[in-house]
């Protein structure tokens, strides 16, 4: 099980939506390969010293307690880890998608089973 650095809930549109900050697996200079090299040298500093933080999102739709979906999302970067749910963008984005695929499983769960064959 990956060390969870950040975790919070929100319960949206029926669904206890997760989001969980993992430690990136890949190295900073990996991240940042095809950036322009003035940017890179500020983005890596700015790890380095703590003042943004990397991370892979890992997103979740729930119900009573059961996981239906999840997406990931790696080389996220944001001032701490609160600050990439309250922004628009990227979370909004995943939240959607895992929203869809636990309605759509949902839905697949409640055909009888002569409709799955």
């Amino acid at each position: 099980m990956a060390t969870i650095l950040y975790q919070q809930d929100e319960l949206f549109e029926g669904f206890t939506i997760r989001f969980e900050a993992l430690p990136e697996c890949e190295s900073i200079e990996d991240i940042c390969v095809d950036m322009e090299e003035s940017y890179r040298e500020t983005f890596t500093q700015d790890i380095r010293c703590g003042r943004t933080v990397l991370f892979i999102a890992r997103v979740t739709a729930r119900r009573a307690g059961i996981e239906l979906a999840e997406t990931f999302l790696g080389g996220c970067t944001d001032e701490n880890y609160a600050d990439f749910i309250d922004e628009e963008g990227y979370y909004s984005h995943a939240r959607r998608k895992v929203i869809s695929e636990a309605k759509i499983k949902i839905r697949l769960l409640q055909e009888p089973d002569s409709k799955k064959s």
